[in-house]
């Protein structure tokens, strides 16, 4: 393989990282959260955390994929969606709401479950991991 080649499919593996990592991140702590938000549900404060998270997701991204080995490879990209998915329902409370509100007199504390949604997005998540250890399993041995 040229020098040339090499370098350029160095490039392209960076770029798509990048972009993957990125992906990931709007996905699990943008999209989502924002999504739920606009269902009126509140969403916990991130903001310390926030360019922390995205330099691991990128960083993480970039490295899955510059990485030859399957297995690691997909090691590596599992657990950069599990990590995805802690940090998303760390955002959502674990999927429960509570407020209490101060009337004339009176307080009222609300409380809403919304975990159901939560289980959709981690089924999702696995499944997604599962199909890449598939994916793997085919790559390796077929």
């Amino acid at each position: 393989m040229k020098k040339r080649t090499k370098i350029v499919d160095f490039l392209f593996k960076v770029l798509y990282g990048l972009s993957s990592g990125l992906f990931w991140y709007l996905l699990y702590l943008y999209a989502i959260p924002y999504l739920i938000g606009q269902a009126g549900l509140p969403i916990g404060k991130l903001e310390e955390v926030l360019v922390f998270a995205v330099a691991i997701f990128v960083s993480l991204e970039i490295t899955v994929s510059l990485l030859e080995n399957i297995v690691y490879k997909f090691l590596l990209n599992a657990f950069v969606k599990v990590l995805a998915l802690w940090l998303l329902i760390s955002l959502l409370n674990n999927g429960v709401f509570t407020n209490t509100l101060n009337y004339s007199g009176g307080v009222a504390t609300i409380t809403m479950e919304f975990t159901p949604i939560i289980y959709l997005i981690a089924v999702w998540t696995f499944a997604t991991v599962l199909l890449d250890l598939v994916g793997m399993i085919t790559k390796k041995y077929f």
